[in-house]
C-alpha cells in the first residue's frame, strides 16, 4: 500500500508544472432496418498530460443502445469500428514517469471493458453490470537506459502484466534487453532478447504454464523522403522456434502523396497488445498474428484521399482465424457559399472476418468546423452484411478539442 502513497504523491507533484489537452466526441445515432428504428448513444474522451517528469495518456469510450443505432462518425480508416460491437464502456491509458535521473523511468498501462449482453433475436441490451462481460489488464515495469547519448548503449526492461477476461486471470513476466548501434547519423543497428513467461492463475484455461525466448536483430534508416525498418527474429519455446519478422517501408512519393507497405509476423503478449481486426475479448495472448498492410494517402489541394488494405492472420495453435479491411475515403472541400468551412466526406469499406461475416459500408458525411476546438457533422450510411441485415442510419455528432493549457504553476 505504501508504495501506491509514493506513486500518487510523485504524481501530484508534477501537475504543478503540468501541461494538459483533451479531445472527446458524442454521438446520437438512428438506424432503419426494414420497419424498425433503433436509437444509440454513443461517445469517446481522451486526454492528455504533460509533465516534467510524467507523460499520461487516457482514453475512455461508451456505447450504449441497441446495435444498429450506435454508429460512429470515425476520422480513422475503418468507419464500421465502431457500427455493430456490443454496447459497451471501455478505459486505457498509460503513465510514464521519468525520474531524476534521466536514464530511468517506469512505464504503466492499464486497459478494462464492460460489455453488456444483448438479446440477438430482438437486439435489446440488458444494461445490467453483473451479467456484463468485463476484463482488464494492467502493466507496471521500469526501464533503464545505460550510455544513452553515447555511440552504444543499453536498455534494460522489466515488465509484470496481469490480465483477467471471461474468468480466466493470467500474469505474464517480460524481461528484455536491448543494444543498440548507431551506424550513421541517420542509420540505427539494435540487437534485443526477450524472456516471456505466462502463467494461468486458475483452473479453468487449458493452457499450459509456458516461458519463451525471443532474440531480434533491427536495422532502421531514415531518408530526406523514406523509412525503412527491417527486422529479423526467433522465438524458442523448448524445442519448438517460430520464425518472427517486420519489414516496413514509406515513401514520401512527392510533397502531396505518401506510400507506407507494412509486414508484420509477431508474437502476442498482455503488454503489448496488437492492433487486432478480429478482437477477441478475451485478447488471449501468445498468438502468432501476421499482418500485412498497404496505406496511401493523397493531400494536393482542396482533395483528400486515403487508400487502405490490411490483411491479418491469428495462429493460436487450436484454430487459424484470418480477417480484412479494404476501404477507400475521399474529403473534399466545400464551396463557402453553400457551407463555410466544412467537409464533404465519402467512404466505401469492404470488412472480411474469417469468412463468417462480411460487409460493406457506404458512408456521406458532412462535417463543419465551427470553431477550432468545436466541429459538427451528420453522416448517413448504409451497412450490409450478408445473409444478416441492410441497414440505413443517421447519425449526429459533436466533437471538441482542446490545445495543451497550462494547468499549475510554481
Amino acid at each position: 500500500m505504501k508504495k501506491y502513497v509514493i506513486y500518487g504523491m510523485l504524481f501530484i507533484s508534477n501537475l504543478s508544472n503540468a501541461y494538459m489537452s483533451g479531445d472527446g466526441s458524442v454521438e446520437l445515432g438512428l438506424s432503419v432496418e426494414e420497419r424498425k428504428t433503433t436509437l444509440g448513444l454513443a461517445g469517446d474522451y481522451g486526454l492528455s498530460l504533460m509533465g516534467s517528469q510524467v507523460s499520461t495518456r487516457i482514453d475512455s469510450e461508451f456505447k450504449l443502445g441497441a446495435n444498429l443505432g450506435t454508429g460512429r462518425i470515425d476520422e480513422s480508416f475503418t468507419e464500421s469500428n465502431y457500427q455493430y460491437e456490443q454496447s459497451l464502456i471501455g478505459l486505457n491509458g498509460q503513465v510514464d514517469y521519468q525520474f531524476d535521473q534521466r536514464n530511468f523511468n517506469w512505464y504503466n498501462a492499464f486497459d478494462t471493458e464492460i460489455v453488456f449482453q444483448q438479446e440477438n433475436e430482438n437486439k435489446d441490451v440488458h444494461l445490467d453490470i453483473n451479467d456484463a462481460e468485463k476484463s482488464w489488464s494492467v502493466t507496471s515495469g521500469p526501464r533503464f537506459i545505460l550510455g544513452k547519448k553515447s555511440s552504444l548503449s543499453m536498455t534494460a526492461e522489466v515488465l509484470i502484466s496481469h490480465k483477467s477476461a471471461l474468468e480466466v486471470d493470467s500474469a505474464e513476466e517480460n524481461y528484455s534487453l536491448t543494444i543498440s548501434k548507431p551506424l550513421s547519423p541517420l542509420t540505427l543497428f539494435e540487437i534485443d532478447g526477450r524472456n516471456v513467461c505466462t502463467q494461468n492463475l486458475d483452473n479453468v484455461s487449458l493452457e499450459q504454464d509456458a516461458c519463451r525466448k525471443e532474440y531480434n536483430i533491427r536495422l532502421s534508416k531514415i531518408n530526406k523522403h523514406s523509412k525503412i525498418l527491417l527486422e529479423r527474429g526467433v522465438s524458442v519455446v523448448d524445442s519448438k522456434n517460430v520464425n518472427l519478422y517486420l519489414a516496413t517501408f514509406s515513401y514520401h512519393m512527392n510533397s502531396y502523396s505518401q506510400l507506407a507497405i507494412s509486414n508484420k509476423r509477431s508474437i502476442n503478449t498482455i503488454a503489448e497488445q496488437e492492433n487486432i481486426i478480429l478482437e477477441p475479448i478475451s485478447r488471449v495472448s501468445d498468438r502468432v498474428i501476421n499482418t500485412r498492410s498497404i496505406k496511401y494517402s493523397l493531400d494536393k489541394g482542396r482533395a483528400k484521399i486515403d487508400l487502405v488494405f490490411i490483411d491479418q492472420v491469428i495462429d493460436d495453435e487450436l484454430s487459424l482465424a484470418q480477417s480484412s479491411i479494404a476501404s477507400a475515403r475521399m474529403a473534399y472541400p466545400m464551396d463557402t457559399r453553400v457551407c463555410s468551412l466544412c467537409n464533404l466526406n465519402v467512404v466505401y469499406e469492404y470488412t472480411n472476418l474469417n469468412e463468417e461475416r462480411i460487409q460493406k459500408v457506404t458512408t456521406f458525411s458532412l462535417l463543419k468546423y465551427n470553431t477550432r476546438q468545436l466541429s459538427t457533422a451528420i453522416k448517413f450510411s448504409r451497412s450490409v452484411v450478408e445473409k444478416e441485415f441492410d441497414v440505413w442510419s443517421m447519425n449526429l455528432s459533436i466533437s471538441y478539442n482542446t490545445d495543451f493549457k497550462k494547468i499549475g504553476g510554481r
